[in-house]
């Protein structure tokens, strides 16, 4: 298994995290952070692995008989008069009533959105947050068309639950795991 990033599944919880990384265990997958997917050909990958010293790194070509091709997502918002730039993932920024930061009548909010709680944290790109942000944007429309103060966004934190394999998950929330 090949992460670009430090570790596995950064955004879920360090308890899923662990969890995860057992199951792959018990079945003999190997993970190797801090690598990039440079090029896939028949016979296998080819590889870069950061080196100590050099800014173009180590190259490794790995032998595969099959690739399976799951990467992370980046948001690709649509073209806005008024560019707004987005965060490292794409995500634009969502002030705490949903709006688009620099404007008053565009809102935004799901995997698109980079919108931060009460601690400067982004919410996280799911579909909690997503289903939670819906009835808020719908009121704040409202409020918008109607002239109104707009609301705040505020997110239950319902858990996390991950999906490892047949017969087997790993859950956090409501103060279990």
């Amino acid at each position: 298994l090949i992460e670009q990033g430090e570790d596995l599944l950064p955004q879920a919880r360090s308890f899923n995290r662990e969890q995860a990384r057992l199951a792959l265990q018990r079945r003999d997958v190997r993970l190797r952070c801090h690598t990039r997917v440079r090029a896939i050909h028949p016979g296998g990958l080819d590889l870069a692995l950061p080196e100590p010293g050099s800014e173009a790194g180590r190259q490794e070509r790995l032998p595969a008989e099959a690739v399976i091709w799951t990467a992370g997502f980046q948001a690709r918002p649509p073209a806005l008069n008024q560019p707004v730039r987005g965060d490292r993932l794409g995500r634009l920024p969502g002030q705490p009533d949903l709006r688009l930061q620099g404007h008053h009548d565009v809102f935004v909010i799901g995997d698109g959105a980079h919108v931060a709680d009460e601690d400067g944290e982004p919410f996280p790109a799911n579909a909690q947050v997503a289903f939670q942000q819906a009835p808020c944007l719908a009121a704040n429309l409202l409020h918008s068309l109607a002239g109104e103060p707009l609301d705040s966004f505020h997110w239950n934190d319902l858990g996390e639950m991950i999906s490892l394999g047949l017969g087997e998950a790993s859950l956090t929330g409501g103060g279990f795991t």
